[in-house]
């Protein structure tokens, strides 16, 4: 919280509750838009377990308090990443010791225009899942950060300048898969993104990750 302080987020707006593990063990978030939203979701979920792209780990300061948290790290480019946190979700799921897990199914940032594709890990296990819209003001500067954001450096250096940046984070019910859905994970998936979305009155994009990623390995 003292982060979020020092970077002007002195209150935030807060609609919804959220559920006991019981009641979903997975906390899905979007639109992911900024490094400011791993110190959002961890206050208001009371700091839940998560899952972080392996570069994270080279990024010093914030891959120790990501570590702590007990975050799963995911290297996005190795091709058996994807069963390894499956694996992993399924394991700590169905585990009382551990707490709740939260994640941006989007596995990357965003400009929040659109919900890109859905990572199906957290709607794999066949358990509730507990929607967290998250809205961040636009003014009078932007703390999205994608490929063509300023700098990691003059991102931070310029929200230390800002006096308030508002912040909107949304719980909605936790979201129970039928039986359809806990026989497919994608039909699951796909639901609960139609569902933020059209709280959010944004359109969704069957665009990916690896889309972008393609993108930028072309120029």
């Amino acid at each position: 919280r003292v982060l979020l302080f020092c970077f002007g987020v002195w209150y935030i707006e807060k609609k919804g509750e959220l559920a006991n593990i019981q009641d979903a063990p997975f906390v899905v978030v979007s639109p992911h838009s900024t490094f400011m939203d791993q110190f959002v979701v961890p206050y208001m979920c009371n700091f839940p377990m998560g899952v972080a792209k392996a570069e994270i780990l080279e990024v010093p300061f914030f891959s120790s308090i990501m570590a702590a948290g007990q975050t799963i790290f995911v290297d996005r480019k190795d091709k058996n990443a994807k069963q390894k946190v499956l694996k992993e979700f399924e394991r700590r799921a169905n585990d009382p010791a551990w707490t709740r897990i939260a994640l941006f199914p989007e596995g990357t940032c965003t400009n929040r225009r659109a919900l890109i594709n859905f990572r199906p890990g957290a709607f794999t296990p066949g358990v509730p899942v507990q929607p967290m819209l998250l809205r961040w003001s636009t003014e009078p500067f932007d703390p999205t950060w994608t490929s063509a954001s300023p700098s990691r450096l003059m991102l931070i250096l310029r929200l230390l300048c800002q006096p308030v940046v508002k912040c909107k984070v949304e719980f909605l019910k936790p979201c129970i898969p039928n039986k359809e859905e806990r026989a497919d994970p994608q039909l699951f998936t796909q639901n609960v993104r139609s569902l933020m979305a059209s709280r959010l009155r944004i359109p969704t994009t069957e665009h990916s990750y690896e889309d972008a990623f393609l993108s930028l390995q072309a120029r």
